[in-house]
């Protein structure tokens, strides 16, 4: 168990925290991202498309997608400003906030 309470409004601070812990909170975090891959590229056809992931997080799922499908346009939108900050800055260290 973990104080991490995500009933909460999300800080700085859990945001900076967040991808560590989900993964200690979530078994198969990041197997999930693969499964989102497969089904993607097994259902949607052609070379570009658009993706909106609501409630994005710190934007790990845009990052696995975006570098996964490079023609995309992906979009994240995410409520709380902390996440999304991470988010951002995620991506631009990954080079696809101009996606």
């Amino acid at each position: 168990m973990t104080d991490f309470d995500t009933t909460q409004h999300f800080d700085d601070q859990k945001a900076e925290a967040y991808d560590r812990v989900i993964r200690q909170v979530v078994p198969g975090y990041d197997v999930l991202h693969e499964m989102i891959k497969v089904l993607l590229k097994r259902y949607v056809f052609g070379t570009s498309s658009s993706l909106l992931s609501v409630g994005c997080g710190t934007g790990v799922e845009l990052m696995t997608l975006g570098q996964e499908f490079p023609n995309w346009s992906i979009t994240g939108v995410e409520p709380a400003q902390a996440m999304a900050s991470v988010a951002q800055a995620n991506l631009e260290i990954q080079q696809l906030s101009n996606r």
